[in-house]
Formats: structure tokens, C-alpha cells, sequence
């Protein structure tokens, strides 16, 4: 319980400083892939936040939390999302 909480506390963090920075300008695009588990979770937020801040457009994606990862480091998305813990050597890269 505690860490959906943590979860759900970070996600509108995220969410909300995003919005102020779209804010500051015309528009902003922000892509998550990764986790099948967690896609419903974003797909929801960002298709109801949509009709809350229509400059900031949000797409989700699902191709698995490994690629996830990967493509976030790789600086292909802005959001990576992962059911598992990234390992020190991804975190590293």
C-alpha cells in the first residue's frame, strides 16, 4: 500500500511539473513506454489530464519494462516505466 501511494504521490509530481513547464510554452510532448503492467495506469491519466491541460500532450506506449529502460537511457522517451527496480549499471548509464 504504501508504495502505490509513493507511486500515485510521484506520478502527480511528475505530472504537475510537467504541466507548469508546458505552461511556459506553447506546447510540450512527453512519450512513456515500457511496462505492459503499468500502461493501463498511464494511458488513463494521460488521456483524462489531456482534457485538463491541452498543451501538454502525453502518449503512452507498451513494449516491456527491459525496453522501457533502455529507450528512457537512450534519451528516446522521457518516461521509461518499469515493474522492477532498474539495476545499478542501468541507473549508471
Amino acid at each position: 500500500m504504501i508504495r502505490r501511494a509513493g507511486f500515485t504521490v510521484a506520478l502527480a509530481a511528475g505530472i504537475a511539473a510537467l504541466s507548469f513547464a508546458a505552461a511556459q510554452s506553447a506546447s510540450m510532448t512527453v512519450a512513456e513506454t515500457g511496462s505492459t503492467l503499468i500502461y493501463p495506469l498511464f494511458n488513463a491519466c494521460f488521456a483524462a489530464y489531456a482534457k485538463v491541460d491541452p498543451n501538454l500532450h502525453m502518449t503512452a506506449g507498451t513494449i516491456g519494462s527491459e525496453a522501457g529502460i533502455t529507450q528512457a537511457i537512450a534519451k528516446q522517451v522521457q518516461i521509461g516505466t518499469s515493474d522492477a527496480y532498474m539495476s545499478d549499471n542501468q541507473g549508471n548509464g
